[in-house]
């Protein structure tokens, strides 16, 4: 079933049966966008969420299809998290437990991209997220933040040379 299809079923229906197909069509993506954009505070990726759905679901009928149901769906989440976040920097490193890094090195590589993500400056984290693992197009980007596909291209690539940064700093650390 194509995304159109999933909202006009939706939009006939109004039932539960048929907002789940769509709500599962977008949990996983959404979920994570959330969670990234949060630095990781599920609580607040929740309620962003949450709240994503309510106005989602009130302005639904109003889609008029410009961009794809996901990207507009991410506009609002976006909305919704720079709304909920204090305007300063939110990095800070994510709690690590010495004894399961101590002998699960794939979890330390995996603790270290989140906390390399998290000690990102908003915009790059933005940017990073919605290209990098969520796969939006420059344009897509551009237009979801309100920005110029330039500035998307410039922060994507200055986010991932403080990735690079952070990653061989903190294997550096490990290995002293």
């Amino acid at each position: 079933m194509t995304e159109q299809q999933l909202v006009d079923t939706f939009l006939q229906s109004r039932n539960e049966r048929d907002f789940h197909k769509l709500y599962d069509s977008y949990k996983l993506p959404l979920s994570r966008t959330a969670i990234y954009l949060c630095n990781h505070d599920l609580s607040i990726a929740e309620d962003c969420l949450q709240e994503m759905w309510v106005v989602a679901l009130n302005k639904l009928a109003q889609f008029e299809w410009k961009s794809t149901l996901k990207t507009w769906l991410t506009g609002i989440l976006i909305n919704i998290i720079k709304r909920r976040l204090p305007k300063e920097n939110l990095s800070k490193p994510l709690p690590t437990d010495d004894g399961i890094i101590q002998y699960q090195p794939e979890v330390l590589q995996a603790i270290d991209l989140k906390n390399a993500i998290s000690q990102l400056p908003k915009g790059y984290r933005e940017i990073l997220v919605l290209h990098d693992i969520e796969g939006f197009k420059h344009k897509e980007i551009a237009y979801l933040l309100t920005i110029s596909e330039g500035t998307s291209k410039s922060q994507l690539h200055h986010a991932r040379r403080a990735m690079r940064n952070y990653l061989r700093d903190s294997k550096q650390k490990i290995y002293e």
